[in-house]
């Protein structure tokens, strides 16, 4: 996700009925690039920019790790590096490298999991957290959802109506 899904749902946002309205009653381009595209656009635009944060570090710290970096500055990829040069893991100094693996992780599952929220907040049907019960019991969600499940909404398309023909006898 980058560049590219940002310009397409800026073209999409262009051509919506709210911001034709807004062009209709005579609003300044910045008002509604402020006002009404804006919004709209940035939880797209978190969402992109964690993913490229997430990226980001992984890539450092592996490149570091690969000892490709200075190892002159210490981050977590080159205390695993130096870890592994000098055989902390055969020598049995797990706190050499666990406690940096162990921080990797948790900066990337609270990364993601950032990520997962801002997602099923831009995703629609994702959303089932402002639903009341009544609302839920009849879209057929579980009271209470299970943990690390997120329910998703089916909508239901509504029945086509078929029209029928009464033919009648003349007589």
């Amino acid at each position: 996700m980058g560049g590219e899904s940002a310009a397409g749902q800026t073209l999409s946002l262009r051509n919506r009925d709210f911001v034709e309205a807004s062009r209709i009653i005579g609003e300044s381009r910045f008002r509604i690039m402020v006002s009404e595209i804006a919004p709209n656009l940035l939880p797209v635009l978190a969402s992109s920019l964690l993913f490229t944060i997430l990226y980001a570090i992984g890539a450092y710290v592996t490149l570091a790790y690969l000892g490709l970096t200075s190892t002159a500055v210490w981050n977590w990829g080159t205390i695993m590096f130096w870890a592994q040069s000098n055989n902390a893991p055969l020598a049995g100094q797990w706190y050499w490298f666990v406690p940096p693996g162990i921080c990797i992780a948790l900066v990337g599952t609270g990364l993601a999991l950032l990520n997962f929220s801002i997602d099923e907040f831009i995703n629609p049907r994702l959303r089932a957290s402002g639903l009341t019960s009544k609302m839920r019991r009849s879209s057929g969600l579980p009271r209470r959802p299970r943990l690390g499940f997120t329910p998703v909404l089916r909508t239901a398309r509504p029945p086509v109506q078929t029209a029928r023909l009464n033919i009648s006898s003349g007589k």
